[in-house]
């Protein structure tokens, strides 16, 4: 049965043994069944017609033509459309709904899913505290806030609010009422000034840094580029280690400090230098604090 040799089938054989499937099946067959029905390999089809399309083409049939097979039409379901659609009895059981194109899909979604439609959707109904008027909040919302305002109510009415600074009463609308706290920006400034300093700080790192002369800011800066941004030891980037420690990298003095103290003056030229000068990340700073005499 191979191309080009003594035992090639001819083309009359091959076409009565398709014939023979095609009574076996119910409409046009596949090439997957006629490797399962047929008497000849797939290979003597693809030797004499190219595919298998040709070769149905010599019984004149179309590819998956569907014979005996009951279809059921119906009405697609997009907004206003009213055109037939045609479907196997068995395609029709798949799906409750019917469409005779996308773009009444499309539609159709839009329309069945919008708002609590949506099976994912978690739309509540609360009361308007102004109004009492019932609306719908998604579950983010209504955790969010304490009070909920109609689109009405929002902004029709002003509720008095005393600053948390000077202490004198300004107007806000009802939405506000729970986070208005001061009554210009002047305030909040004068209030965080006050409250928001030291160990309240959210950025505090636990005080100033020892003083080790007027030069020490530059030469640090220039220690950091040279060593490229990361520990000396270990290798951390500058960028890892604020991630993990929420602080940047730190400068070692090779030769500590205190020896470059005579009295109570710090020769911070000498001490300073960059030569004198390592990167290094906590742990690591701590380790060689540790070893030194």
């Amino acid at each position: 049965m191979g191309s080009g040799g003594h035992n090639k089938i001819s083309r009359e054989v091959l076409i009565e043994d398709i014939e023979a499937v095609v009574e076996q099946t119910d409409g046009t067959p596949r090439l997957a069944d006629y490797r399962e029905l047929g008497t000849h390999s797939a290979k003597a089809i693809y030797n004499e017609f190219e595919n298998w399309n040709i070769a149905l083409s010599e019984l004149n049939l179309s590819p998956n033509q569907i014979k005996n097979k009951e279809r059921i039409k119906f009405t697609c379901d997009g907004p206003d459309c009213s055109q037939l659609v045609e479907k196997l009895r068995s395609d029709a059981k798949q799906s409750e709904h019917h469409y005779c194109s996308q773009d009444c899909l499309n539609e159709h979604k839009s329309v069945r899913f919008r708002d609590d439609g949506n099976p994912q959707s978690t739309l509540e109904c609360v009361e308007c505290d102004a109004c009492g008027s019932e609306m719908k909040r998604p579950k983010w919302k209504r955790e969010k806030n304490e009070r909920h305002y109609c689109s009405n109510c929002w902004g029709a009415s002003n509720v008095s609010i005393e600053c948390e600074w000077c202490d004198s009463n300004f107007s806000v609308v009802p939405a506000l009422s729970e986070k208005a706290r001061f009554c210009s920006r002047s305030c909040k400034n004068s209030w965080q000034s006050e409250n928001v300093t030291g160990e309240d700080h959210p950025r505090w790192r636990g005080g100033y840094e020892p003083y080790y002369g007027p030069n020490w800011k530059r030469q640090r800066r220039n220690a950091i580029i040279r060593d490229q941004a990361r520990c000396q030891d270990c290798g951390i980037s500058e960028a890892r280690h604020w991630e993990k420690h929420g602080e940047r990298l730190s400068v070692h003095h090779l030769t500590p400090i205190r020896e470059f103290i005579t009295g109570d003056i710090l020769d911070h030229e000498e001490a300073n230098e960059i030569e004198n000068l390592v990167t290094l990340c906590r742990s690591c700073h701590s380790q060689r604090e540790k070893a030194s005499p």
